[in-house]
């Protein structure tokens, strides 16, 4: 960063919701290489069926809210390399989140017509308390704004424009963690040609589980940061069957158990064998003595 590109803080509001824009968070080379991080990784979304363990959230009445948007996520936790620990190290000196309470990445791409809807970053096992979203990439043409409606000291709605490097963060839930409800926001239509490219990471309460942190990632890692579909599978079967707490808790447990088990087994088998060998040793050695 030279002096004229540190990052630095502009308030859009002060209360309900706790709203501010972070200019230069990322450097334009920073954008350019998550964008190149998720080449090859987009997928449309259809937010009418939940997948929690990437934050796609449902709405109850399954109303579509984005349309014509496609996500990649980039798992990469504990493995992100240098760099990406230099982008995290850097978003916890300005923000004051502790980064083990960050979650990976999540990259969305809208091309013309494409919207989000109203709506709010909600999460039924563990709500974010605070949304990071950074624009990825600049816009010739108007479209693409974020909006918080009930923003505002005179409640007038807010409007962010996008603009490369640039965050804007909000909190989702108010100083005594409750939900609020003023958090409500959305993104405008794409009017022209151009591509719009967003990077967010949610602040979770918690340190995010080894899971998330260490297990996952190495399972995304030899596609690049995305996670085999049966993993998507056994995470979503686990909370039908237990519900969302505890099955939630057993996926963690079959994450951090899935890769000691093999060890353990190959522990066990040189246990047994070593007591075999020993126990026919012993034996010979005791005829042995007997014909001496």
């Amino acid at each position: 960063y030279g002096a004229g590109d540190r990052p630095f803080f502009e308030d859009a509001i002060s209360q309900s919701p706790v709203l501010y824009l972070i200019h230069n968070l990322l450097s334009d080379e920073e954008c350019d290489a998550l964008l190149d991080m998720s080449k090859g990784k987009f997928k449309p979304v259809d937010d009418t069926l939940s997948n929690l363990l990437e934050n796609t959230v449902a709405e109850k009445n399954r109303k579509r809210t984005m349309h014509n948007i496609e996500k990649a996520m980039l798992w990469k936790g504990q493995i992100k390399g240098h760099a990406g620990k230099q982008i995290d190290e850097r978003i916890e000196q300005v923000t004051g989140y502790p980064q083990d309470q960050f979650s990976d990445w999540q990259i969305t791409k809208m091309v013309k017509g494409a919207k989000h809807e109203l709506h709010y970053d909600h999460h039924p096992i563990t709500t974010p308390v605070a949304t990071i979203t950074v624009f990825l990439n600049d816009l010739d043409v108007a479209g693409g704004e974020i909006v918080f409606p009930k923003g505002g000291n005179d409640k007038n709605p807010i409007m962010i424009t996008p603009k490369k490097a640039m965050a804007v963060v909000h909190h989702n839930t108010d100083f005594e963690g409750h939900f609020d409800v003023t958090s409500l926001y959305g993104e405008k239509p794409l009017l022209g040609d151009d591509v719009k490219y967003v990077a967010r990471k949610f602040v979770y309460s918690e340190p995010l589980p080894p899971s998330k942190r260490i297990v996952l990632p190495i399972l995304a890692a030899p596609t690049g940061g995305s996670l085999p579909q049966w993993v998507i599978v056994l995470h979503d079967y686990l909370l039908v069957k237990f519900g969302l707490e505890q099955g939630s808790a057993y996926f963690d447990k079959i994450c951090f158990l899935g890769p000691v088990l093999p060890v353990l087994l190959l522990i066990a088998v040189g246990g047994i064998i070593t007591s075999l060998f020993g126990v026919s040793n012993g034996g010979k050695k005791e005829k042995n003595g007997k014909k001496d």
